[in-house]
């Protein structure tokens, strides 16, 4: 009986150690996803900085396009990773809370800009400034549950296909963020349609991280030293223009499309690739990125009312500390109460 007892014991204690381990390595891939966040909103950050003395510094231009290659494809490929709960539940909460914080960001966006140009422009549904993501992201929901029961790969390829087309149409431009919503929803779609094991089954493998820092070391010269050529493509990488901005080359608009698309992609997944999959000093800060992402641009704006003529290097260090000091629990500790909030009935799943 002692000898049962023991064995039976002893599997229990296997079995907790075993569910101890699962959870822990379950714990350690959340720090992966931090880590990225925090280096895509520490660079959103920075872009919008250096953004001011792009025409004035061709090592600004380098930054700025370097930056705009991947940074807002990542940030919609996570905002759809994360987003399969909600989608799955039909969660209109979400939505909700999205179009708040968007009317929310908007009207002190303007209100800004109203200080400083001293006429109040007023236009709730037509953007191009940061607010843009938060309409998007509204849009990209709707859009998702509607057709959550279609095929992901046909969607995808068929999103893609309206993505090259729209280009051509002038008046798809800042009315509803239509132009951004349309161009960036594939990557949306690839995080709808992608995992945690695919993901680290490519970043986790030691070949791929080589493989990216040589590229991404490339990359970075091709930023610098062809500036001038690949600072064309800028109108793209946004998202936000028609090909009308390509003048001349407007016919062939769709192609540059395929090939930013290409670029964003490679480059994206390179990132991906170099960010460590373990908890690190700044782990943390990235699970506090909406505060950064939502109060950055305002403090930025509110800078440049001084019209203080900076310098790249300071601007880049101004970005750093925005981006630290907003990443303190006390800036995060609201935003994360009022997205616990719930519009709907309590059987609405809010995640």
């Amino acid at each position: 009986m002692n000898k049962v007892k023991d064995k039976k014991e002893t599997l229990t204690k296997k079995s907790k150690i075993i569910n101890k381990n699962k959870v822990k390595q379950e714990h350690e891939r959340i720090y992966y996803f931090d880590n990225l966040k925090f280096l895509l909103i520490l660079l959103v950050v920075i872009g919008h900085c250096v953004e001011s003395v792009v025409n004035s510094s061709i090592y600004a231009k380098s930054i700025f396009i370097f930056i705009y290659t991947f940074h807002m494809p990542l940030f919609v490929f996570i905002s759809g990773f994360f987003a399969k709960n909600s989608i799955k539940n039909n969660n209109k909460n979400k939505i909700v809370q999205y179009f708040i914080l968007y009317i929310s960001l908007y009207f002190f966006t303007e209100v800004i800009n109203c200080i400083k140009t001293g006429v109040l422009s007023f236009s709730l549904f037509t953007t191009s400034a940061i607010q843009w993501y938060l309409l998007a992201t509204c849009l990209w929901y709707i859009v998702s549950i509607l057709t959550k029961n279609m095929n992901k790969k046909y969607l995808l390829i068929f999103s893609i296909f309206i993505s090259l087309i729209i280009g051509y149409d002038k008046s798809i431009n800042d009315f509803l963020v239509l132009s951004r919503t349309i161009v960036y929803y594939p990557f949306f779609l690839l995080g709808l349609m992608s995992n945690k094991e695919q993901i680290f089954k490519i970043t986790d493998n030691k070949k791929n991280k080589y493989i990216s820092i040589l590229i991404l070391i490339i990359y970075i010269f091709i930023c610098i030293f062809l500036i001038d050529y690949i600072y064309k493509f800028r109108p793209l990488f946004t998202g936000r223009n028609p090909y009308s901005v390509l003048n001349s080359y407007e016919s062939f608009g769709l192609f540059f499309r395929i090939i930013t698309y290409i670029i964003s992609f490679i480059i994206g997944l390179c990132i991906m690739c170099i960010v460590p999959n373990k908890k690190i000093s700044i782990s943390k800060l990235g699970s506090r990125t909406f505060a950064v992402y939502f109060l950055h641009n305002l403090i930025i704006k509110t800078i440049f009312l001084f019209d203080i003529k900076f310098k790249l290097y300071q601007l880049i260090i101004i970005g750093v500390l925005i981006t630290f000091i907003l990443s303190f629990k006390i800036f995060s500790k609201p935003f994360d109460m009022f997205l616990k909030v719930n519009f709907f009935n309590k059987n609405d799943d809010v995640c």
